[in-house]
């Protein structure tokens, strides 16, 4: 017989539950129960369960309820007696058969994991659930602050035996229930922290700072800010990589001439901030570019530089997750340590510079505000921030050095001319520099076109030049729309192409990013690339783009904006059309040499004159789709916003492989939130079910399970709809994922077994692979051995090195808990020879630090550091 508390009153019999009645004479069980062995006067009982002004007929009620209770256990089959005495009741129950005092009997030795996880496991839910009254209130409150004690003496007991992935998901529910505990926040983070999900840890201390600020007025504990401490030290076994010492500044602008005052001002920045502010193409960037390598031996820790996209044509402001997200990456931040609150990359930002002197240059603002959160907060570091609004509040609110700037002033003007132009030629016509320098304003961008107009053409007197240009009224331009006050330059440039380029140049106002590679190029031309190449190289002599180091080439914003204004009407369409061609086609190939195992899609047939040249291989996938992200991400709203709502879901769904890969999940959760609604508006359910799950997966590697299982759930039932069996299945192993992920590794099996009614047997490998791990986190070693030798066996068959590697990764776990470290070590070192093979550096790394722990575990120290430091560089090259 058994007596249960921990959960709705109940007395079960060879596992069969007894009807014990109402609430009142299960809450006088409970009162008898919970004294167990120990007599209870009447008047007690009735205190405790009617409370201490009781109806007059609760007396007689009790004597009646105990006669039942008495009866019921008598006709049990196993008779506990109820005993009367003149002092009150006595249950004559062994303590051992009920469920609260089993709990505590084990509670009392906190130091041992097994009968600890035992213990726990008592619980059913709410305690004396279903009873009123204050003293099953009481109760309730008393027994769930004792279980949070206990589950946080369980974690730390785990954690000392080295198994604390099986705490994460208790933790977290229980940290849900009581969110203001903060033993219990603690025991998550340092779980968290164990099992490599830092990451995850930096937000739950975020959202746990801010409760407790909101809601009790206080900060974190000594102990919580002790573990916080730690995760950003980098301490377990997701560190940062500190050592990392980017290097993104620019290259210097060539001819840079004047400024001394400005480069003067920026040398002598105390402050952590210097701020660099003027009108549109005044030469911002090309300052702080040139100070900024001039001075890059005084910070030996790096240099990070972002574009900022604050006046973007097309308003793709960069926003300040996605700066934060980059730089943490060139950090040494490995994706899935990547928070994925902005509080959180914010706060592991700043404690990556703590202590480190690196220069950041923050171009392009669109305001003072876009740049507070990337601000360093170290004295060693500075930040160098251009825009074109009077950034005078950073200087009164963060102490920045204020440089604002001007046009060239006279001498600057005649100096940029002369480097470009030669002293032999500016000397000989000086009358014809100054017009051309009233006429452009003294404004370095105009300066350098007309520059570029000039050096193409010799023999040309300047005078010619200067009649040409025409008093255009630029002396307004501070005050001015830029974007139209320098028309008259640009056209003047424009007007002096060739049709070929002119047009190459109109185009280039239709494309959605200020780069393009020459693939993009030529796709907006409908021309070769040869003869792409040659229109591209007369825009660059005219100064009209310039070329990227990488290759391929890059617009001024306000160059892209003149060239936005111009009339494509003729040939719009098609020209959009050929490029968005040109990415779909691209990326679907770069995306399946990334991931050979991904959901095929079937892209929309190009256009004849788009340039569709896939990547070489899965390296040369990388360096494409890193330097198209941007361009990319644009394209998707560009594509949806023109009517190419295919190209707009095709393209997201193209960049999904590559976005999780970096862990960049708020971009992978725009980009399918646009193509979603693409597919929504045409009515196209194969995109639906596509965006669907792809939104689910950023929504799950985001920590937003309620809406990833809403995504998925939708495309379930969408396949169903269709009679795609196919995806349905795959839908069932996203749900089967992300249930596994919260440790619902019973719904999970339930949904793999689902795919496995639909699945080719190609894909079996991988539904065996998954049902292993599975039955390998719930304790089931003997179903988890076979399923992943099964997942081995029909991988192998079928070429599958992914699957396979994953399927002995989970036998060397399985063998490591079974306590067999020799077999382990083989398993771990099976999936790491064929990590190797398909060139996952990021699973390269995790292999070793399995290999590492069993090697520890065996006893085998120095080989076990040995695997770290293999792991260490890997993480240190990436």
């Amino acid at each position: 017989m058994e007596f249960r508390l921990l959960g709705p009153v109940d007395i079960v019999v060879d596992g069969h539950r007894l009807d014990v009645g109402r609430p009142q004479q299960r809450a006088v069980l409970a009162v008898l129960l919970v004294e167990a062995g120990r007599q209870v006067t009447a008047e007690s009982l009735v205190d405790r369960v009617w409370g201490e002004a009781p109806a007059p007929g609760a007396r007689r009620a009790l004597h009646a309820h105990l006669t039942r209770i008495r009866r019921l256990l008598e006709s049990s089959g196993a008779p506990v007696p109820l005993i009367h005495r003149p002092g009150g009741y006595r249950l004559e129950v062994d303590p051992a058969a009920v469920d609260l005092h089993r709990f505590r009997r084990a509670a009392a030795d906190p130091g041992r994991a097994e009968p600890m996880r035992a213990a726990l496991a008592l619980w059913r839910g709410t305690p004396l659930a279903g009873l009123p009254g204050d003293w099953a209130a009481r109760m309730r409150r008393s027994w769930e602050r004792e279980r949070v004690d206990a589950t946080v003496a369980w974690a730390a007991a785990e954690l000392r035996t080295g198994d604390p992935g099986r705490t994460v998901g208790p933790l977290t529910d229980l940290a849900a229930e009581h969110p203001l505990i903060e033993p219990l926040a603690a025991a998550l983070l340092r779980a968290l922290q164990a099992t490599g999900r830092s990451a995850v840890a930096l937000e739950h201390y975020a959202v746990l700072r801010e409760l407790l600020a909101d809601q009790l007025g206080s900060d974190p504990s000594a102990e919580v800010e002790a573990v916080h401490r730690e995760l950003l030290r980098g301490g377990g076994t997701a560190s940062p990589v500190r050592g990392t010492r980017p290097a993104q500044l620019p290259p210097a602008p060539g001819g840079f001439v004047g400024r001394v005052a400005e480069l003067a001002r920026l040398g002598s920045a105390a402050g952590p901030v210097a701020a660099v502010w003027g009108t549109a193409g005044v030469g911002k960037t090309a300052l702080a570019v040139h100070w900024a390598r001039t001075v890059r031996d005084r910070f030996p820790d790096g240099q990070l530089y972002v574009n900022l996209r604050g006046f973007d044509p097309h308003d793709e402001v960069a926003s300040t997750a996605e700066v934060v997200h980059g730089f943490l990456e060139a950090l040494g931040v490995r994706p899935p340590q990547v928070p994925a609150g902005l509080d959180a990359k914010i706060g592991l930002y700043r404690s990556l510079l703590d202590g480190r002197r690196i220069l950041v240059v923050l171009d392009n603002a669109r305001d003072a505000e876009q740049v507070r959160p990337l601000l360093p907060a170290d004295a060693g570091c500075l930040a160098v921030v251009t825009s074109r609004i009077d950034l005078t509040g950073l200087v009164i609110s963060a102490g920045a050095t204020g440089v604002p700037l001007d046009a060239f002033t006279d001498a600057e003007a005649r100096a940029l001319l002369r480097d470009r132009l030669g002293t032999v030629r500016t000397e000989a016509e000086p009358a014809a520099v100054s017009a051309l320098i009233t006429t452009c304003a003294h404004l370095p961008l105009a300066l350098a076109v007309v520059a570029a107009r000039a050096v193409a053409r010799p023999r040309q007197p300047l005078t010619a030049f200067a009649e040409q240009l025409g008093d255009s009224a630029l002396g307004a331009l501070a005050g001015g729309d830029p974007r139209t006050d320098v028309r008259s330059v640009f056209s003047w440039s424009y007007r002096a192409l060739g049709s070929g380029a002119a047009r190459m140049f109109r185009q280039l106002g239709l494309h959605p990013g200020p780069e393009l590679g020459p693939g993009a190029a030529a796709s907006l031309a409908g021309a070769t690339p040869a003869v792409t190449a040659a229109l591209m190289a007369d825009l660059s002599a005219a100064n009209l783009v310039a070329e990227r180091p990488q290759g391929g080439w890059a617009l001024h914003d306000l160059l892209r904006s003149y060239a936005t204004s111009l009339d494509t009407s003729a040939d719009r369409g098609a020209a959009i059309r050929r490029m968005l061609d040109h990415y779909v086609h691209v990326a679907n190939a770069g995306a399946t040499l990334l991931n050979p195992r991904r959901a095929a899609i079937e892209p929309v047939p190009p256009d004849p004159a788009a340039v569709v040249t896939p990547p070489a291989d899965a390296d040369a996938a990388r360096d494409w789709f890193a330097a198209e992200q941007h361009t990319l991400k644009q394209a998707v709203t560009f594509a949806a916003a023109e009517g190419f709502e295919t190209h707009a879901w095709q393209l997201a769904r193209s960049m999904t492989t590559y976005l999780n890969y970096l862990g960049r999940w708020a971009d992978l959760a725009d980009v399918h939130t646009t193509g979603l609604s693409a597919a929504r508006r045409t009515g196209d359910r194969q995109g639906q079910i596509h965006t669907l799950r792809d939104l689910g997966l950023a929504c799950a590697r985001q920590g937003r399970p309620e809406q990833a299982h809403a995504h998925f759930t939708e495309s379930v039932e969408l396949c169903a709809a269709l009679g795609d069996d196919e995806k349905w299945g795959h839908s069932h192993l996203d749900l089967a994922e992300l249930l596994g992920g919260q440790d619902r590794y019973l719904e999970a099996i339930h949904h793999i077994k689902q795919a496995a009614t639909v699945h080719p047997a190609a894909d079996g490998g991988n539904i065996a692979g998954m049902l292993g791990w599975c039955y390998a986190q719930i304790g089931d070693y003997d179903q988890a051995l076979h399923n992943c030798r099964e997942a081995v066996r029909l991988s192998e068959s079928h070429g599958d090195r992914w699957t396979r590697a994953g399927a002995w990764d989970s036998l060397g776990h399985i063998h490591h808990q079974l306590g067999d470290y020799r077999e382990a070590l083989t398993s771990y070192t099976n999936s790491l020879t064929l990590i190797r093979e398909v060139g996952d550096r990021y699973r390269e790394a995790e292999a070793l630090d399995h290999i590492a722990d069993s090697y520890q575990a065996a006893g085998d120290s120095d080989a076990a550091a040995d695997a770290r430091r293999q792991a260490a560089a890997i993480r240190q090259a990436r």
